[in-house]
């Protein structure tokens, strides 16, 4: 049995994994402020990262197709660089938000 807690985007840190979209996205480079976005009194600064993938597989198999093809796209040699910035060698997903942003994080995971 799996247990999760909610948090905020500026509670995400390196080494946890989230689950969102059916997907568990682990938390493996910097999460770092966004300097495009407005900091706002509620809010405060916006912060993202791109997660890992860590079920991709199983999200092939029963995720959403639109995401699923997002994903692809960003790891083919001709996927949406004007999108992302970057070309993904393995399956990512962006997590981004501020203090409004919630996000279900895995405190708990038995071996059973």
């Amino acid at each position: 049995m799996r247990e999760y807690e909610t948090i905020t985007t500026h509670d995400i840190r390196q080494g946890d994994v989230i689950y969102s979209h059916g997907m568990e996205l682990l938390i493996d480079q910097e999460v770092v402020q966004s300097k495009g976005h407005a900091v706002t009194e509620y809010g405060g600064a916006c912060f993202w990262t791109a997660a890992r993938v860590l079920n991709w597989e199983e999200v092939q198999a029963t995720g959403d197709g639109l995401l699923v093809r997002f994903i692809r796209a960003d790891m083919a040699p001709d996927g949406h660089a004007a999108r992302n910035g970057r070309r993904n060698t393995e399956p990512r997903w962006t997590i981004q938000g501020n203090r409004l942003a919630q996000w279900a994080r895995l405190i708990k995971e038995d071996s059973k």
